[in-house]
């Protein structure tokens, strides 16, 4: 991964994992995100109750959030909430790199941010967020 410059690093909280396939571990500091095992996915109805939080997901930023004038309602400090939250609904046989890749495309799209997934030589996946 490259080296990340503190001014431009992204604090990942609200860190999230439904699936029971994978595992989930954020670093104590809250600046990347580990993945390891192989998603589950959902389950179907049958003999186990139906599970339908398979997801993954996280709130990057959220500590820089803007001042918003709420007197009009919550509109657009919703749409700067909802837009810095990145969440997927894990597929089974999904691995962490893809999962964490598809979060990364996310936390892209926002316009300001790079996601960037590193894939180990174990199959886990890491992602960190730097400020463009």
């Amino acid at each position: 991964m490259p080296s990340r410059s503190p001014a431009r690093i992204v604090a990942l909280t609200q860190v999230r994992n439904g699936d029971r396939g994978f595992k989930v571990a954020a670093t104590s500091s809250g600046l990347t995100v580990t993945v390891t095992g192989t998603a589950a996915g959902p389950r179907a109805a049958g003999k186990e109750p139906i599970d339908d939080d398979a997801s993954l997901g996280f709130a990057f930023d959220h500590d820089k959030m803007p001042k918003f004038d709420t007197s009009a309602g919550f509109e657009a400090k919703n749409a700067w909430y909802f837009s810095h939250t990145a969440e997927l609904t894990c597929t089974r046989g999904q691995t962490p790199g893809q999962v964490l890749e598809v979060l990364a495309q996310k936390v892209n799209a926002v316009g300001d941010y790079r996601a960037v997934v590193s894939v180990h030589g174990d199959g886990s996946a890491t992602l960190a967020i730097d400020r463009r």
